[in-house]
């Protein structure tokens, strides 16, 4: 469920972000919990957008992928997977600043 979350974002990242813009992937163990962000530098979300950005169906359609098509469930999948692991997930966003998803679980250790 982790890989296919991250597999979601990243495909996200890329679809709403430029060719010539920067994707980040940075995974850590901080204070017993994995967290995970996936940073780029696309067009960013509105705080509206944020409140709304986990809905089921939602669309946005700013693809730079012109043939890109969306059900508008990958997000809501995201976040109940997510979820699911008793992880967190987190936006951070400015439009045209690019977005910032972080995933936290508790660290399994030995």
């Amino acid at each position: 469920m982790i890989q296919s979350a991250v597999d979601n974002l990243l495909s996200n990242a890329s679809k709403y972000s430029g060719p010539e813009t920067q994707i980040t992937l940075k995974a850590a163990i901080e204070n017993e919990q994995l967290r995970i962000e996936i940073v780029d530098e696309g067009q960013g979300f509105t705080e509206e957008e944020i409140e709304v950005l986990f809905d089921r169906f939602n669309k946005f359609t700013r693809s730079v992928i012109s043939t890109e098509t969306s059900t508008g469930l990958g997000l809501f999948l995201v976040k109940g997977f997510v979820e699911k692991l008793n992880g967190t997930i987190k936006v951070e966003s400015k439009p045209e600043k690019g977005t910032k998803f972080i995933l936290t679980f508790k660290a399994f250790t030995n």
